[in-house]
């Protein structure tokens, strides 16, 4: 577990990592999960472009973070929380939450 790990009882806000790409596509690869999202389902090579930015967005807080169960890491969704001076105006934060559906 690392220092930035947040637990519950039943689940791991952690940071991302590469092998999260192979159960990315339950998420961001859904048309259902996507519905609402402003680009609808991501291809396999979008969502790899997807991951380097959580990524890189994970530096520091606020950020994005995979949402897994404790128990065996499968991952259900991702928490975040970021600004954008361009789309929400500065000083600015978006919340944002997307489970998969089997979550």
């Amino acid at each position: 577990m690392a220092r930035s790990d947040v637990l519950t009882d039943r689940l791991r806000l952690r940071a991302w990592l590469p092998s999260d790409l192979d159960q990315l596509d339950v998420i961001l690869g859904d048309a259902t999960v996507m519905e609402f999202s402003d680009h609808g389902p991501l291809t396999r090579a979008a969502q790899s472009a997807w991951l380097t930015r959580a990524q890189r967005a994970q530096t520091g807080p606020p950020g994005i973070r995979a949402i897994t169960l404790r128990s065996d890491d499968c991952l259900l969704g991702y928490v975040s929380l970021l600004g954008s001076a361009a789309r929400l105006g500065p000083g600015h934060l978006e919340l944002g939450v997307r489970l998969s559906r089997h979550a």
